[in-house]
């Protein structure tokens, strides 16, 4: 007999994620590609209208479809409290499992414990121990504790441990969904990101930034090191309430930081009419290549 694997997942907010979804999407893939029955299962605001809610699951589902997933996709509170009538409809009630996978921490107790056996598993290393440590967030307890971060737990790590015994695990590919591609000669090492995120982290040396902007920074000089063309399409993000201005100098602010650095072989930004940073084809290239050669 097969068992059954309740997955915890944190997409359905959040549907022009598409890489987001993927974070999850590769672990329920590899739990049926081993022969396990998978539920996806996402947490609700209990005031949010039902019609809303039913909005979402549709569009969770139609991107769960291709996978057989579509079917098995379970709602549960965010709180204690239930879930306005109507927003689970056609969604499993009380789902029941072998193992709870938990990959989004925020999970209410109550529900945990309907599991007989469940696991936590980190996907934010550094981060998650802190945000826990420093009472930010509240998090049930776990049968056992996995983690991406080769050195959470270990002897001279800079972040503390949550008073937890950790197990490393490698994030999860599905290889199966990722065909190989080949690629056009000389077509460059390439990454989809972000730029800006209004987040910060309290660290020992006080605050600083938890954006993708501030991780770039320091290896601005990279392509000064390797003839491999690299690409970095970036975006600056358009949220509901951000004034159009406060868009515009984030812009400005990543052009200053990108767009003057020909120096060390990088080309130009380009503002894009999205409100974010378009790069068309590169961030980072080689020395001496610019954006449109």
């Amino acid at each position: 007999m097969s068992l059954t694997i309740c997955l915890a997942a944190n997409s359905l907010s959040y549907p022009e994620g598409g890489g987001h979804l993927w974070v999850y999407l590769n672990w329920a893939l590899g739990l049926q590609a081993l022969g396990c029955r998978v539920i996806w299962l996402e947490t609700v605001e209990p005031d949010r209208p039902a019609f809303q809610v039913q909005a979402l699951v549709a569009s969770l589902k139609s991107r769960l479809q291709r996978h057989g997933l579509a079917e098995w996709v379970a709602l549960c509170p965010a709180t204690g409290s239930r879930l306005a009538e109507g927003a689970a409809d056609g969604c499993l009630e009380n789902p029941d499992a072998d193992l709870l996978l938990n990959l989004q921490y925020g999970l209410n107790r109550d529900v945990v414990r309907r599991f007989r056996r469940s696991a936590l598993i980190d996907i934010d290393p550094g981060l998650l121990q802190i945000w826990w440590s420093d009472g930010h967030i509240d998090v049930a307890e776990y049968d056992v504790y996995f983690t991406i971060g080769e050195t959470v737990g270990r002897p001279g790590a800079r972040f503390p441990d949550a008073g937890r015994r950790w197990h490393y695990t490698p994030p999860c590919v599905a290889l199966s969904a990722w065909s190989a591609c080949p690629a056009l000669p000389g077509a460059p090492f390439s990454t989809i990101s972000h730029w800006y995120e209004d987040e910060w982290v309290e660290g020992a040396d006080g605050y600083y930034r938890n954006d993708k902007r501030s991780g770039f920074e320091p290896f601005l000089d990279l392509p000064r090191h390797t003839t491999q063309p690299l690409a970095g399409p970036l975006s600056g993000g358009r949220r509901a309430g951000r004034p159009a201005h406060a868009r515009r100098s984030r812009l400005a602010s990543a052009a200053r930081l990108l767009g003057n650095v020909h120096a060390r072989g990088l080309p130009a930004l380009h503002p894009g009419s999205a409100g974010g940073i378009q790069l068309r084809e590169a961030v980072l290239r080689a020395p001496g290549e610019r954006l449109g050669q």
